[in-house]
């Protein structure tokens, strides 16, 4: 059997909206639970002449969460625009980070081997952007309903370096970030409200070589067993292609666990992930954060 044959190599991307009372780029209310499209504002709506203020308190708790990773602060970080198709985000992009994102580097510690060596999950980078609204498909029959009450609420993502070759390493990863963030006071991390969110990047290689292969990302989960799941379920479909004569190529890849409507796993791949374009915000200054104020946050926080 194939999948003898190889291990899975896993990268984690954690979505976590901070816990802020006003959104990232504006004072509108991110009170969960609203009456639809309460908590908006021309700069939530995207309209003309609407411009974006950053959010200090947002920052804050990104840096926060950064220290408590081991991660090291940029001095500078910019915003960025990340352009493709969001049918629940008026202005057609999203404000993130890209090549300066907030913090870098950093480790979770997840348990020990037999012979006592720590096992880390290492991270590539923090860094800060915005939500998206939310698009509802079960309220009227044959459309699709949008609030905006969540576009703009303030997230950092946490990117893991590709060291995980297990699902049960991926569920102890997050389990232990989520730990770890909810002492920092970040975040609520309720995955029930989606203030946690998990998309996996998954391919499989031969145990020992040093070239990843072919990817897949699966997004959109809000369980960490639905991740568990998933990255076996992926397992099990890139063993069965590695020999057979289909090219694998990298995809996006929408997965639903389970479903009393569906019953079983939806994949939907929408093939090249090349459609994203990030340009430079013309809108948004460069961020800097001081030595003096990432050192405050660290001792008050070791005290």
């Amino acid at each position: 059997m194939s999948r003898e044959r190889y291990e899975m190599v896993v990268g984690l991307e954690m979505h976590v909206q901070l816990k802020t009372r006003t959104k990232a780029f504006c004072g509108c209310s991110t009170d969960f639970g609203a009456p639809p499209n309460v908590n908006t504002c021309p700069t939530c709506l995207a309209l003309p002449g609407a411009l974006p203020v950053l959010n200090e308190r947002a920052v804050e708790l990104g840096t926060r969460a950064a220290l408590g990773l081991g991660c090291t602060i940029n001095p500078t970080s910019v915003f960025a625009r990340k352009n493709y198709f969001y049918p629940d985000l008026p202005k057609g992009y999203q404000i993130s980070q890209f090549d300066q994102p907030l913090a870098s580097g950093g480790s979770v510690l997840i348990g020990r081997t037999e012979k006592g060596a720590d096992i880390k999950i290492g991270i590539t980078r923090l860094h800060m952007e915005e939500d998206a609204g939310k698009s509802i498909h079960d309220r009227y029959p044959g459309a699709t309903a949008i609030d905006l009450n969540r576009a703009g609420v303030p997230l950092i993502e946490i990117v893991s370096e590709p060291d995980i070759r297990s699902s049960a390493d991926a569920g102890a990863y997050l389990r232990t970030l989520k730990q770890i963030l909810q002492y920092l006071d970040v975040s609520d991390v309720s995955m029930e409200e989606g203030s946690l969110r998990v998309d996996a990047n998954i391919s499989v290689w031969p145990p020992g070589q040093t070239k990843l292969g072919t990817k897949t990302e699966v997004k959109y989960m809000n369980s960490f067993s639905a991740v568990e799941r998933a990255l076996e379920a992926e397992l099990e479909r890139q063993c069965a292609l590695i020999d057979s004569v289909e090219q694998k190529r990298e995809a996006t890849t929408t997965v639903i666990f389970p479903s009393p409507i569906f019953g079983r796993c939806c994949w939907n791949r929408s093939g090249s992930t090349t459609h994203t374009r990030i340009f430079p915000s013309s809108r948004m200054r460069e961020k800097r954060v001081s030595l003096r104020s990432s050192e405050s946050h660290r001792a008050k926080w070791n005290s």
